[in-house]
Order: C-alpha cells, then sequence, then structure tokens
C-alpha cells in the first residue's frame, strides 16, 4: 500500500539525497522522491545537481502485471528550488516493444558525467552511453557493443580525459575502457585493463545475462535490477499470480520435535515478500522465502515471466546459475578482525546471547549452523506466519535493522521477516519456546548475537592495516585469509604476498629474497597490508595472470607494425595498450582501424 494509506501510523523518512556543508559537515537540506535507489550522483559547473536512479513500481501487485514494468529508470536534475523527474524510457510502457524502439533503451543509470551543457550517461544494464541536454533531451545514444558484440560491458563509470577531452568508460563486467569523442559520440577504441581474467569463463558468461537488460521485452529490466550487484533493492514485491497453480513442496517440523518430511501447500497468492540476497546461495537450496525453488536453473522463468523476454536455453541458464553459486556474502562487519565477538554490542552481550541462543531459548534448533539456518520449511503455524516459509537465514539481519513502526518515524520501510514486517528484534515470530522473559537482559543479548550471525566471509578480508598486524598475519596461518602488501619501495609500486610457513611476504619477483614486516616497513616508503579472500591472495598480489611467472619477472612485450605502418596485436599484449601520437607530446589510445598519418608514433603502456 502507498505510504499515503491512513492505516499507516508512522511515516518513512524519505531522504534520497542529503546535501552537506563542507565546512561544518552538517547536513543543510535533504532531497526526497527521487528514487527508490540511488545509483549515480554528479554536479555541473553551474550547481546543477544531476542524479540517475530506479524506481520500484512495487505497488503494483502480482507478477503478470509488473512483467517487463517492474522498474523505471530515471534522472533526475535538481537546481536550488526545483527538481525535474525524467522516465528515461518512456517508449517502454509495454512488456514488449520493437526492435528499433528497444534499442534506445537506457537501463540503470550507473554514472554521469555533468558539465555546463548537459551530463554524459552510463546505462549499466544496456551497454550504452547517452549524452543529456540540460533540458533533458537525449541528443545521442552511443552503443558500446562496437565489436565482439556477445560481451557484456556494464559501464559503471565516466571521466574526462582534461588534456584531450576525450570521454573515458569504465566497463565493470568486461575489465575494458571505452573511449569516446564528445563530438561524434562514437567509440575511438576499446582498452582492455587486464590480461587475465580471474572469473571462469561460464560464470563471466553467466554474469552478463544476469545484468543484460538487452535481452528484457523492452530492454529495460534484468535480474540486477532487483538484485543490484546480486544482492537487495531494500523492498517487498508481491508476486502472487492469480492465475496460477497450488504447489506442494516437501517441508519438516523439528520446531515441534516432528523432523519426518511433511508435504507443504503453497498457495499461487503468496502476498508481499522482500527481495533476498544471492549472495551465500551455494549449497542452501531449497530457494525462495517458501523453498518452491529447488535449484537456481528453476529461476530461468522469471526471464520470461518477470522480464517480458525469452527463457535462456539449458546451457546458458547454467551459467547463470554458476555465477550466482560464486558468490559470496560480505563480512559480517560486527564480528572483530579475528572473528571474535564483540565484547559489547548496543549495550548488550553477544558472547551471553550466544548462549541464551543456543541453549535457553532453542532458537538454534530451526536456525543451525554458523549462518543462521536449516534450511527447512517447519512448522508454521506454531511461529504463526500465514503459510510455510523456511527457517530464516540471519547472516543478512545486521543489514534489515532501524525498521521501527512503533514509533513516529522509520528509517526503514520493511523489516527482516519475509513479509518486511519483523521489528521485534530478536522476536521475528512467536514461538512456544520462547524463555527470554526469564533471564536479564536475555532479548538484547540474543539480538546482539543474532547481528554478529557469520555470512561465510571471514572478517580479516577486507580489513586493511599501514603497519604490521600480527592479527592479519594469524587469520592467514589459520587459513581464513590469505594476507597481501602493497608497498611503494624506490617510488615503485610493488607488491608481497604473505607465507605462512616462514612468516615473511614474498615480493612480485624471484630476484629478490622474501622479506618479515618489520623488514617489509623499513624498505618502504608506504605500505599496506589487506586481508582478501583465500585463494586470491596470489593474482591480487605476485602472479596477475596465475601463469607461474611473478609480475616483475614477465619479459616486456615489443611492439611490431604492418605492411601499413600499423601497429600489430598480440596475445602476449593484452594487458597493455597502444598508444598513438602525432607529436610525441600529446598521447592517446590509438584507434581500432587508424587513419594513415604522414606522422604517426605508436608506443606500448602498461595497464598495471
Amino acid at each position: 500500500m502507498p505510504d499515503s494509506d491512513p492505516r499507516i501510523s508512522y511515516q518513512v523518512v524519505d531522504h534520497d539525497i542529503a546535501e552537506i556543508d563542507t565546512a561544518t559537515s552538517a547536513v543543510v537540506r535533504y532531497h526526497g522522491s527521487v528514487g527508490t535507489n540511488i545509483l549515480s550522483l554528479d554536479c555541473s559547473p553551474d550547481g546543477l545537481l544531476w542524479v540517475g536512479a530506479t524506481e520500484a513500481r512495487n505497488l503494483i501487485r502480482f507478477e503478470p502485471n509488473l512483467n517487463g514494468i517492474f522498474q523505471e529508470s530515471r534522472l533526475a536534475r535538481i537546481g536550488d528550488s526545483s527538481i525535474t523527474l525524467q522516465d528515461l524510457n518512456p517508449q517502454a510502457g509495454p512488456p514488449q516493444i520493437g526492435a528499433q524502439e528497444k534499442a534506445g533503451s537506457l537501463a540503470q543509470p550507473m554514472a554521469l558525467l555533468a558539465d555546463r551543457e548537459g551530463a554524459w550517461l552510463a546505462a549499466f544494464g544496456s551497454d550504452r552511453v547517452a549524452r543529456v541536454s540540460n533540458s533533458g533531451e537525449i541528443l545521442a545514444r552511443v552503443e558500446l557493443r562496437t565489436t565482439a558484440p556477445e560481451m557484456v560491458r556494464g559501464p559503471r563509470g565516466l571521466t574526462r580525459n582534461p588534456a584531450t577531452g576525450l570521454i573515458v568508460v569504465l566497463n565493470k563486467l568486461s575489465s575494458t575502457l571505452s573511449v569516446i569523442h564528445p563530438d561524434s559520440a562514437v567509440v575511438l577504441g576499446e582498452i582492455p585493463l587486464a590480461s587475465h581474467q580471474p572469473i571462469p569463463a561460464d560464470q563471466l558468461r553467466g554474469r552478463g545475462r544476469f545484468y543484460d537488460a538487452r535481452i528484457s521485452g523492452n530492454g529495460t529490466v534484468s535480474c540486477g535490477s532487483c538484485h543490484f550487484d546480486a544482492d537487495i533493492d531494500g523492498v517487498a514485491w508481491d508476486l502472487g499470480d492469480p492465475g496460477g497453480n497450488m504447489l506442494t513442496v516437501t517441508g519438516y517440523s523439528p520446531a515441534i520435535g516432528q523432523p519426518g518430511p511433511i508435504d507443504r501447500i503453497l498457495h499461487p497468492m503468496k502476498g508481499p515478500m522482500v527481495t533476498q540476497s544471492l549472495r551465500g546461495l551455494a549449497g542452501s537450496g531449497p530457494f525462495h522465502w517458501r523453498g518452491d525453488k529447488t535449484s537456481i536453473q528453476e529461476f530461468n522463468s522469471s526471464f520470461s515471466q518477470l522480464q517480458a523476454g525469452e527463457q535462456l536455453p539449458v546451457e546458458e541458464m547454467d551459467e547463470v546459475a554458476a555465477y550466482i553459486e560464486s558468490l559470496s556474502n560480505h563480512p559480517n562487519p560486527n564480528r572483530l578482525p579475528d572473528n571474535s565477538l564483540p565484547s559489547t554490542l548496543n549495550g548488550a552481550d553477544p558472547a551471553q546471547g550466544k548462549i541464551r541462543f543456543e541453549q535457553l531459548n532453542v532458537c538454534s534448533k530451526c536456525h543451525a549452523g554458523p549462518r543462521g539456518t536449516n534450511h527447512l520449511l517447519d512448522d508454521f503455524p506454531s511461529v504463526l506466519t500465514r503459510q510455510p516459509v523456511k527457517n530464516a537465514t540471519l547472516e543478512h539481519v545486521y543489514r534489515k535493522v532501524h525498521y521501527t513502526p512503533d514509533q513516529g518515524v522509520s528509517l526503514n520501510g520493511f523489516g527482516f521477516t519475509h513479509d518486511g514486517t519483523g521489528h521485534d528484534f530478536p522476536r521475528g515470530h512467536e514461538y512456544p519456546q520462547d524463555r527470554f522473559h526469564l533471564c536479564p537482559n536475555a532479548a538484547a543479548d540474543v539480538m546482539a548475537y543474532i547481528l554478529c550471525t557469520e555470512t561465510g566471509t571471514r572478517p580479516a578480508v577486507g580489513t586493511t592495516s599501514q603497519t604490521p598486524s600480527a592479527v592479519l598475519e594469524n587469520q592467514a596461518t589459520l587459513g581464513n585469509c590469505d594476507l597481501i602488501a602493497h608497498a611503494i619501495i624506490g617510488g615503485e609500486r610493488r607488491t608481497f604476498l604473505f607465507q605462512p610457513a616462514s612468516a615473511t611476504y614474498q615480493p612480485d619477483t624471484h630476484s629478490e629474497i622474501c622479506l618479515t614486516a618489520a623488514q617489509l616497513t623499513t624498505t618502504a616508503s608506504s605500505v599496506q597490508f589487506t586481508g582478501v579472500p583465500l585463494g586470491n591472495g596470489v593474482t591480487l598480489s605476485i602472479d596477475r595472470d596465475g601463469d607461474g611467472i611473478l609480475n616483475r619477472d614477465a619479459p616486456a612485450p615489443k611492439l611490431t607494425l604492418n605492411a601499413f605502418l600499423q601497429p600489430v596485436s598480440a596475445p602476449e599484449r593484452t594487458d597493455w595498450f597502444i598508444e598513438s601520437s602525432g607529436d610525441l607530446e600529446k598521447w592517446l589510445p590509438a584507434a581500432s582501424s587508424p587513419p594513415l598519418h604522414s606522422k604517426q608514433f605508436f608506443r606500448l603502456h602498461r595497464t598495471w
């Protein structure tokens, strides 16, 4: 229901953008009603604020009605006293449109680059860049798939070369840079950012289809429209189907001591349910809140029933599943870098809460394991839900706070249960064996523990230190992470990998010896130690392409010219790009098919 409904007794804060005084760090004002998810911001020299956003149309009920139109990509222009909202795809009202109209769709404006005449906009889901005037007119659309059309680019960043004025686009999904001439609005060339792609080929292709809005019926939506970066959009959707069929799934009832299989009847009118994260799904089926999908492949129906496109061939859907199953959660920031519980959280004791969770209140009977679920459809009447739902994972609860419908104002519009109503921490539901009232502060302690639930990724991952860290070295020795170091030595950027067996750091060349942390910090003018996911340390530090030849031991490639005096591409140079110049002073990325000049110089430039 809309927030204007009189049955809603509280107000949800709509602070889409905060304007901050940089001198005092005080909030000057807020801007609301811009969009459900704010994706990009930039300010023009004359003070006009440009905003890229998406708007969830989740007030429209039922999957058939939402098919192909469940999200609007929009652009906002905010002045001192006015705001202008613009649908970037007014042609895309129907679920399916013609190919010519679809070729102009701009989905998910993830990057903006504003100037006095307008702005450049990067449409992440469409692989297009658009030039927009100050009045909102789309002056040009730049197609990024000029070569290798099967490769999804995913433009995510924009900048302008201050010397040449050329527009440079960061393509997140293809790990390339596209160079655009601002006057002709054409792609001059595309530069690879790496010689080695760490993602397996099947997962890379699956990732592209997951975010590709072009395969939807009108070119505006994708799986990534709600699952931003394979995560959540923060809202609830009613994806019931009035014309759907009843479904039977297998459930169990350990909550009431009946562990045997029991048929659960699922109604097609499922009601509102919040978007679930797709991270950490490997081995956690059945999927969905109601466990009605036994595998990731069964979500293939969403390409036709939600995106108004066509279901993928089996092998392509297998690749999408491979990508999703490869994703891991972020570390829980409430746990300490050594993965221990903090002594206190929100004034409560997580360690004491763990005891209550596992013993007194027997929460762990259903929310078992380090990530807080046994993945079963349990006895739903005993927990007062209206339909069978899985025993929810607790690994994402720490991100679902600040929903306070019992107060006048709530910072969040949805809580942590399947329908978004849960707000009475730690009780997502009532349970007959609840004994919190028997122990002082039990509810607060248990909540503190739940907010520290492990996610499958240890907190050492992503932890950085400017000085040697015994904690990070210990975590790497225990196998909870890899540990790398970036250093500046003699003015050059160097990388090192921690070796647990010797407690030393291996440099990026075999011609140098390993150093202790003390030796490294003494030798380097600056150094940063970083915990990274286990198994990724080598490629993130000393051997970027994983070929066994360390970075500084790899020979520099040669640049050769053909009979037409044009540079010849070579596979061993994929982490180098060719620059050209007419005067040896101004160097530009060489065009894919440059014209012949009376005087043309070429050189190789390393991308790392």
